[in-house]
């Protein structure tokens, strides 16, 4: 039976500052309104697999306490070095149950664990009819263009990725791996991982764009797998560079992408 994945950016409170969302109404930054709305944004989804990023305790908490009556349980990873947000996974009990989980927290600079940015990964291994299906929600750090691949921290976590899910014990027969990666479909970190054997659902679907706060309107977030899943994605709803984000519609600056996904000799 297919299964629907979602990976959604939900935008740490700790990250907002009003100057850089001109025009959005200040109610909408506040989090009185958004956590409940992300919530219900969520489970909206009606994904059996939700990968969100930029996860503050409190937004986990509000999420967890919403999604656990609709059937859902929680897994959830904070950053290292005092950093406010995480990643998180929600599954679908009936369809899905958790066997084992591992925190991936980056070693992306050159130097020793004081100085690494503190960025993880939360990978987990959910078992449905006795297969295993390897899941990673993640959040890639930006660099800037030209910067050196080994100074690249992007290039440095999605490698590292990679081999976490490679080495994962137990072994699954195939990985999701979802998150905000920070670059265009493009750039050569979206290369490494069609390299390693990932495409990502919404390759076909030139127009799908996720996220606009800096003027310019882009797919930055992905819903990865491998060859042995096959995908249909969703389109999220349409944006342009002039899009303001939050919304009273769209309570994050990115939006969530969905995709329906099954095995292929199924």
């Amino acid at each position: 039976m297919p299964f629907r994945v979602a990976t959604y950016n939900v935008l740490a409170s700790a990250y907002i500052k009003p100057e850089w969302y001109t025009g959005v109404p200040a109610h909408l930054l506040d989090p009185a309104w958004r956590l409940p709305a992300v919530a219900r944004s969520v489970a909206a989804l009606a994904a059996d697999v939700a990968c969100l990023q930029e996860v503050e305790p409190d937004v986990f908490a509000v999420v967890a306490a919403y999604l656990e009556p609709l059937g859902y349980a929680g897994l959830y990873e904070r950053k290292g070095r005092g950093r406010p947000d995480g990643s998180a996974i929600f599954y679908r009990t009936a369809v899905f149950a958790a066997c084992w989980t591992q925190r991936l927290e980056y070693h992306d600079r050159e130097g020793g664990p004081e100085i690494h940015s503190g960025s993880v990964a939360l990978l987990a291994a959910l078992e449905r009819d006795g297969q295993t299906l390897g899941v990673a929600s993640t959040h890639v750090k930006w660099a800037a263009p030209r910067t050196p691949r080994d100074a690249h921290l992007g290039h440095r976590q999605v490698a590292e990725l990679i081999e976490a899910c490679r080495a994962f014990d137990p072994p699954c027969r195939d990985w999701v791996v979802c998150g905000d990666f920070n670059y265009t479909p493009d750039d050569e970190v979206i290369g490494v991982m069609r390299d390693a054997g990932f495409t990502f659902a919404h390759a076909y679907r030139p127009d799908a764009r996720t996220f606009a706060a800096t003027g310019k309107a882009k797919l930055i977030d992905y819903v990865f797998h491998t060859v042995g899943l096959r995908s249909n994605p969703f389109d999220p709803p349409a944006i342009t560079d002039d899009t303001k984000l939050p919304s009273p519609d769209q309570p994050s600056d990115h939006l969530p992408l969905v995709a329906e996904l099954d095995w292929v000799d199924r």
